[in-house]
């Protein structure tokens, strides 16, 4: 029944598209029309050594990439609006090349174009964005190649971090009042990716996959905000389990995945003379059918703290969780695992991006002060742990970082220090350095890996 209602879905779409919008076909057109062209050059070099945290090897490496985009905004009337944005990523040092069907890309996040961190050439924006207003409503329809960001981008985020970063296709159905909106989306999902499930290894194009949602925000009285959104993902792609630490469990997968996330979020502050108390919470409740597995998961992120306007500061606390799948899960055919959609995960769990939404425990003290106009620098202290050592250790590209047997030896994966710099010199410059160090907890230790990991970079951004 699943997959009658997935191969009818799109074309059906296409049926009741004329219906949706509408509201469009009335509009009226205005001599006003205008262009306008935007873009921005960004390049950023990194070095990482003792990534297998045992100097005894040499691991060492670096590189110098290279992100430029440009295009144009073209306004119709009042109420359409065409944007289009070509990009041209690569590193240096490397020919431009094509992405083959089995090259290992960042994680098992999918892209609307060519590559994930490799060399490439393409539209990451093309889309039209039609406006109808009423007296206290608006109805906005953007159909085409876009980027898709909410919240935190925990779950769905443009991965700007990513030298290519993500985008998809498909249409976002607007509703927006002063007090709330609510978003739409259907978006079909045909790129190269890699596999998710235990073994977690790069796929050919998948041609069956789509992700669909609904997306409300509100505004509460105050500085408060409430999310509620329930996404779904359906993918049509096979997946083996057989793997690394899962000799016990091997078994082909003739099913489909059907994954729903039902979510919430919050964030508020309040003004108390020169402090402003500040919470952000985030919840995410997975369910449905994971390929073979049943999906029964959770995830949640809460940070507390306070700003200090005097001292133009913050300090805050931050605790992560996402859960993870024990051996006897596996057996009662159960997925425990946390799906972490599309998010930008460099942004959170460490700098040193060891750590995604995925069988974790993570606990942040963190700090940020602006010493100097244009200024800011922010430290932030990590320690993390496993949800369960019968789960892989998954990376911020969610891939596994550790492919030792499981179980794991203990769930204290370690801690990370982080240190980073931002200054604006002039308008539309931005100048970013970082450092990160990583060291290894009980876990790592009891097979080896007794040395810290280092990982710095500095960026330059252009943006016009």
């Amino acid at each position: 029944m699943r997959k009658n209602i997935k191969e009818l879905f799109f074309p059906a779409l296409t049926v009741i598209l004329p219906f949706l919008l509408q509201p469009f076909m009335s509009i009226a057109y205005s001599d006003s029309e205008s262009i306008s062209f935007s873009g921005s050059f960004r390049t950023r070099g990194e070095f990482r050594d003792n990534l297998d945290m045992n100097s005894a090897q040499n691991d060492s490496f670096s590189f110098v990439n290279m992100r430029f985009r440009f295009g144009p905004t073209i306004k119709i009337g009042d109420n359409i609006e065409l944007k289009g944005t070509l990009q041209d990523s690569r590193i240096f040092g490397k020919a431009a090349s094509l992405l083959s069907q089995d090259a290992p890309l960042e994680g098992v996040n999918f892209t609307a174009t060519n590559s994930r961190n490799l060399e490439s050439l393409d539209i990451i924006e093309g889309l039209a964005l039609l406006k109808k207003s009423f007296e206290n409503f608006q109805i906005n329809a953007a159909i085409g190649r876009q980027r898709l960001a909410y919240g935190e981008h925990r779950i769905l985020g443009t991965f700007d971090w990513s030298n290519v970063s993500n985008s998809f296709d498909g249409i976002k159905i607007s509703g927006i009042h002063s007090v709330f909106r609510t978003d739409f989306l259907a978006f079909i999902i045909r790129e190269n990716s890699v596999a998710e499930g235990a073994a977690e290894i790069p796929q050919p194009k998948r041609n069956k996959v789509s992700l669909l949602g609904v997306y409300n925000s509100f505004n509460l009285p105050g500085k408060n905000n409430l999310d509620i959104y329930l996404l779904s993902l359906l993918d049509g792609a096979r997946v083996n389990y057989a793997g690394v630490g899962f000799e016990n469990y091997k078994r082909e997968v003739s099913k489909d995945a059907f994954i729903f996330a039902s979510g919430l979020r919050f964030s508020g502050e309040r003004q108390i003379e020169n402090f402003t108390p500040f919470v952000v919470f985030e919840g995410v409740y997975e369910f449905g059918r994971a390929w073979a597995d049943k999906l029964n998961s959770f995830a949640i992120s809460g940070r507390i703290g306070t700003k200090m306007s005097p001292l133009k500061a913050r300090v805050f606390v931050e605790y992560d969780l996402a859960q993870g799948t024990t051996q006897k899960d596996r057996q009662n055919g159960i997925r425990r695992t946390f799906y972490n959609f599309f998010p930008t995960n460099h942004i959170h769990y460490g700098y040193a991006d060891l750590f995604s939404w995925k069988n974790m425990h993570g606990l942040r003290l963190g700090t940020g002060l602006v010493p100097f106009e244009k200024i800011s620098l922010s430290f932030d202290f990590w320690k993390f742990w496993l949800y369960t050592n019968e789960d892989w250790w998954y990376n911020a590209g969610q891939l596994v970082f550790l492919k030792d047997k499981l179980p794991y030896p203990s769930r204290d994966a370690g801690t990370e220090f982080d240190i980073i710099l931002e200054a604006e010199p002039v308008k539309s410059l931005k100048v970013e350095s970082g450092y990160s160090i990583f060291f290894p907890g009980e876990l790592p230790r009891k097979l080896g890996k007794n040395d810290p990991m280092h990982w710095v970079y500095l960026q330059i951004f252009i943006n016009f």
